[in-house]
């Protein structure tokens, strides 16, 4: 069950502890850390720079921000949320994400900054069709859900875990033809988008 501080709301709870988290370990990072990285994107969720040297991608999360919850559509991510996306990634998919550390915009504003290995898309077919992003999540053991053709979402019945936003911009195909997810949004569905999901598969 979550949480909260008695007099603040959860979302307040969370970024205090996330601030008290970040000066104790020593995790604050100066606003200029990305300087010199050449900046390839960004997106609803992250400012997105190359790191040749360590061939890595960096990301910061927007300020204040921290990315799409699963709770249900359009629901802004706690912090919490957030990591626990993180740990899925990398535990479901072998992704080998690090939480770099936490920057302060100087309005009070947090960033977290994440490293992520890059990956260098096949010259040839760099994104994959729908069918084949079905296919690749059929053998993760998640089927596809008909709600938003959008934001292609796909359910876990044995996790109760859904990817969402599994879309050919965040899962890419790899030099040696791999499909990698590099960007999908990882989570526990709310009760309403449980409710939802069991429905309609």
């Amino acid at each position: 069950m979550r949480k909260r501080c008695p007099t603040l709301g959860l979302r307040a709870t969370q970024l205090l502890a996330l601030a008290e988290w970040g000066e104790a370990g020593g995790r604050f990072l100066p606003s200029g850390c990305v300087e010199g990285l050449r900046r390839v994107s960004s997106g609803a969720e992250h400012v997105v720079f190359f790191d040749e040297a360590g061939r890595q991608a960096v990301k910061l999360t927007h300020p204040g921000e921290f990315g799409h919850s699963t709770y249900g559509p359009g629901v802004k991510a706690l912090p919490t949320e957030y990591f626990e996306r993180l740990n899925y990634q990398n535990s479901l998919f072998g992704d080998e994400i690090r939480i770099h550390g936490i920057i302060d915009d100087g309005e009070g504003h947090l960033q977290v900054v994440t490293t992520q290995p890059w990956i260098s898309s096949n010259e040839e077919h760099p994104n994959p069709t729908d069918e084949e992003i079905k296919e690749f999540m059929k053998e993760q053991y998640f089927e596809p859900v008909l709600l938003n053709p959008d934001a292609p979402l796909f359910f876990s019945r044995e996790l109760r875990l859904i990817v969402a936003d599994a879309h050919d911009q965040n899962v890419l195909r790899d030099l040696d033809g791999n499909l990698v997810p590099i960007d999908v949004v990882i989570g526990i569905p709310g009760p309403s988008l449980l409710q939802e999901i069991l429905h309609r598969i």
